[in-house]
């Protein structure tokens, strides 16, 4: 039996659920249908222009809260390890969280400086 939710990636060829795609829908996203694997460098770089072109000043107001979501963070957009296996949180997911903590985050995007 055939899911209807399910497509072949365009770029590896692995059928997959479309229901359960779990990353940020930033815009444009392709036409084609991509896994979650081939979509996530897709929408990590659309993230790090989004990032890139907010300051602390705009912080607040650059509408990334709407990408907030509940569930797991996915590493590479929320979070990385460093090379020290330290878990460090990413400007993107500080932004979607919406508020500055002020506990001196390594990409804080609000201009907190300890």
């Amino acid at each position: 039996m055939q899911v209807l939710n399910s497509k072949i990636c365009s770029v590896c060829g692995h059928a997959f659920d479309v229901s359960r795609l779990d990353l940020p829908q930033l815009q444009p996203l392709p036409t084609d249908p991509h896994c979650s694997d081939c979509l996530k460098p897709i929408v990590k770089a659309q993230i790090e222009v989004f990032c890139a072109a907010v300051t602390p000043q705009t912080a607040l107001s650059c509408g990334a809260r709407r990408y907030a979501r509940k569930g797991p963070l996915i590493e590479e957009l929320d979070y990385y390890l460093d090379p020290d296996g330290k878990f460090v949180l990413t400007s993107w997911y500080l932004l979607k969280r919406g508020h500055c903590c002020q506990n001196g985050c390594r990409h804080c995007p609000y201009g907190f400086r300890p």
